[in-house]
C-alpha cells in the first residue's frame, strides 16, 4: 500500500514576522486584543524590501488574518537578538501582488 495525494484546497501555513524594537505598538495592541478574547481579523500587506532597503522585491496581501502567537525578547544584553519580537499570524487567504 502507498499513500495518495488527493487534490484539494491548499493549506496556508502561519506567517511569522520578526522585528527589532520599534516605538509603534500596533502589532502588540492587536495581539493584546486577541489574548483578551476579542478576535480582530484584519487584511494585512507585507512588503519585502531589497537588501539595500530601498527597492521592493515583492508584496503580499494576507486576508482574514489574526495573531495567534507572540514571543518576546531574550533578556540577555550579550545576545545579538536581545530585542527581537516574533508574532505568528493565521491567514485565510493570500495573494502575491508584485
Amino acid at each position: 500500500m502507498f499513500a495518495r495525494q488527493i487534490p484539494g484546497r491548499p493549506k496556508i501555513a502561519p506567517v511569522v514576522l520578526k522585528k527589532g524594537y520599534v516605538h509603534s505598538g500596533t502589532l502588540w495592541e492587536w495581539m493584546r486584543k486577541t489574548m483578551e478574547g476579542t478576535l480582530d481579523m484584519r487584511n494585512v500587506t507585507i512588503t519585502l524590501l531589497a537588501d539595500d532597503g530601498q527597492g521592493e522585491m515583492a508584496s503580499y496581501h494576507l486576508y482574514s488574518t489574526w495573531p495567534s502567537s507572540w514571543k518576546g525578547w531574550q533578556l540577555d544584553a550579550n545576545a545579538s537578538n536581545a530585542m527581537v519580537e516574533e508574532i505568528e499570524l493565521q491567514v485565510r487567504g493570500i495573494e502575491r501582488v508584485q
